[in-house]
């Protein structure tokens, strides 16, 4: 996606997350913040056209073209032609404006805001409040975060993910908590716990 496109659909998240960085915390819809807690900025994700109807499904294309999680996408391209052409096309139909998570280990509260769409959304951004800068670019970032919600869905099915996506990093929240609460998980929402956690098995258990 174009540095353009990014900032248009996403500009705010960004921007919300550097204002945390920064110690503002007005943006904030809770009551006496404390950035000892946790806070999660969430971003709903609509698509066209319909990507549960690609057939075969996306992640066994995906696959076809990227067999290692080490691989950059120079390695993968090379000079031959982008193997990505004979993909379908999506587009982002529509994104949301910013929720909100707080929990302080006890319990929990969100806030939502209006959706554009009276459909589910096909993807949910849920990231906690770290520094967008520390990335080469955010658009590195969304991606990342949202490969990584793959693998924790392999994970919830006591699946090994596939090569792509075997890669450690913030992912989804609830998968977070499992991975922080429960011992039958590795940590691999930790960006740099292993330095490859997928020789080990109790993830996937």
């Amino acid at each position: 996606m174009p540095s353009v496109e990014v900032e248009h659909y996403f500009g705010n998240l960004e921007a919300e997350l550097l204002r945390y960085q920064n110690g503002s915390y007005e943006h904030l819809p809770f009551e006496d913040v404390d950035p000892s807690e946790l806070y999660v900025y969430r971003q709903d994700i609509w698509v066209t056209p319909d990507p549960t109807e690609a057939n075969p499904p996306l992640l066994e294309q995906f696959c076809e073209y990227v067999d290692s999680p080490l691989q950059t996408l120079g390695e993968i391209l090379g000079d031959g032609p982008d193997p990505r052409d004979s993909l379908p096309a999506y587009e982002i139909e529509a994104v949301s404006d910013v929720h909100y998570l707080y929990s302080d280990g006890r319990s929990r509260e969100e806030q939502w805001t209006d959706q554009p769409l009276d459909r589910e959304p096909d993807a949910r951004i849920e990231l906690l409040a770290i520094d967008p800068d520390a990335f080469d670019s955010f658009a590195q970032l969304l991606a990342s975060h949202l490969g990584n919600q793959i693998r924790d869905r392999f994970l919830d099915m006591g699946l090994e993910p596939p090569k792509p996506f075997q890669t450690p990093g913030l992912g989804t929240h609830d998968a977070m908590i499992k991975q922080q609460l429960m011992p039958m998980y590795d940590r691999h929402f930790l960006a740099s716990e292993h330095d490859n956690p997928w020789d080990q098995t109790a993830g996937f258990l």
